[in-house]
């Protein structure tokens, strides 16, 4: 278990019930990714109106993407026991994917992309070979992390800003209960300083999904 409250920077409680499952309880907010190994089994998490957000993309050049508010590991799918991570999600909150890092300082010829916001929750090890994770969503938010803003450019075209993350990742499959869920805002685009007639400002980034037919 104290592993466990240490994975959550020491702001939970933790309780195992007789069948080995763990229940765990925000008492503050998160601020970083929290990585759940594939090993844990079944989760549930309350967030207790508190929110976990994933760290923020570094601003510079080039500009960094967001880390997911959760990161979960799966194994490589085995058929007859996948035994992949159950999550169920409870109570008042969000999780909220880290933003992309904006793209920094003015660039002598087109400037570059803002960093990507992440999902609020993702499957680090997911491909073919590994088995999707079923997360229960009773209640929290999530939402993308919005995308980082692209860098000026004095000549050229200014750079275009980072997408905005999807609510959950690739390999994470939602069971709907309640809540909401929607993707991160796209990252504003760089601007110019080229007079002529074929310099533009960078565009805006392409908004994140939802990824959850429940919710728009």
């Amino acid at each position: 278990a104290a592993d466990i409250i240490e994975m959550f920077g020491g702001n939970a409680v933790v309780e195992l019930d007789d069948d080995g499952n763990y229940s765990v309880t925000l008492t503050d907010n998160v601020n970083g990714t929290v990585t759940l190994p594939e090993n844990l089994g079944k989760v549930t998490l309350d967030l207790a109106g508190f929110e976990i957000v994933g760290t923020d993309g570094a601003s510079g050049v080039p500009a960094r993407d967001g880390s997911a508010a959760i990161v979960i590991r799966t194994p490589n799918c085995n058929p007859l026991n996948p035994q992949p991570i159950e999550l169920t999600l409870k109570g008042e909150g969000r999780l909220v994917g880290g933003k992309g890092g904006n793209s920094l300082a003015e660039n002598p010829l087109d400037g570059e992309k803002g960093g990507d916001g992440a999902p609020a929750i993702a499957n680090k090890t997911w491909s073919a070979d590994t088995v999707d994770i079923v997360v229960t969503l009773d209640g929290p938010t999530l939402r993308g992390g919005h995308g980082g803003k692209g860098r000026d450019a004095l000549t050229g075209n200014g750079g275009p800003g980072g997408r905005g993350g999807d609510a959950v990742g690739a390999g994470i499959v939602i069971d709907y209960i309640s809540g909401r869920a929607r993707g991160g805002d796209g990252g504003e685009g760089g601007e110019t300083r080229d007079k002529t007639a074929t310099a533009r400002g960078g565009n805006g980034g392409r908004g994140g999904d939802a990824n959850l037919r429940d919710e728009d």
